[in-house]
């Protein structure tokens, strides 16, 4: 079969379609880029946060996480058209600055969000982690499902303090260069590119325009002689 129109259309390999020898076929092999790793960053006087996908050049800094808040890191970036993450594992690994005690716990989340931070949702499961008063740097991995971050929407990470303490316990998280990682699993699709139908659509679309300029050029020559 081929894409000449919106109808089905066949022809023998080897043979002619409409009086034009048939001489090739063009196949296009789309492989996933892999995992990809987002750097967080801020400072405790910032008002947004953003994770830099590659990016190791952000500046050092604090994020300070009072009890029971969640902060949150939008890609900088936003999804160019649909772009769905297959099943797969995403590791986080977080540095704090003093080591958080035993009184603390904290919860990871990674999701799909609108700019502003609404329209979207939380996957599960989330990670899961106990300060013990000496570890600065604490890693998990989350085993998470197929989901799709929209067109023009956010990949997002969030971390809460569940401390409830009535003693103020704000743990010290430190970001930039990188100290403070969420890296994608190995079946990233290239966020932020669209979804892999969406590529190969395209692909297809310049491979026909491509084809069809080669057999009208041909078809002319045909005619001259």
């Amino acid at each position: 079969h081929d894409t000449w129109d919106y109808s089905a259309h066949e022809m023998t390999w080897g043979g002619e379609y409409s009086e034009m020898q048939h001489r090739g076929v063009t196949i296009v092999l789309l492989e996933s880029p892999g995992a990809q790793t987002w750097y967080l960053s801020g400072t405790i006087a910032d008002s947004n946060y953003f994770m830099y996908r590659g990016d190791t050049a952000q500046s050092v800094g604090t994020v300070q996480i009072d009890n029971t808040v969640q902060l949150k890191w939008r890609a900088n970036e936003a999804a160019d058209g649909d772009v769905t993450f297959p099943a797969g594992d995403w590791d986080v690994l977080i540095h704090f600055d003093p080591a958080p005690d035993n009184n603390d716990t904290f919860k990871g989340q990674i999701g799909m969000w609108s700019y502003e931070g609404s329209g979207g949702s939380w996957q599960s499961p989330l990670a899961s982690w106990t300060g013990d008063g000496t570890t600065q740097d604490f890693q998990a991995t989350l085993s998470l499902g197929s989901f799709t971050v929209d067109d023009t929407k956010h990949l997002w990470f969030a971390i809460v303090n569940m401390d409830n303490s009535p003693v103020p316990s704000p743990l010290q998280l430190k970001v930039g260069s990188t100290y403070s990682v969420v890296i994608s699993p190995t079946t990233d699709p290239g966020y932020p590119i669209p979804e892999l139908a969406t590529i190969i659509l395209f692909g297809s679309g310049l491979i026909c325009l491509g084809g069809y300029l080669i057999v009208k050029r041909r078809a002319k020559s045909y005619q001259r002689a």
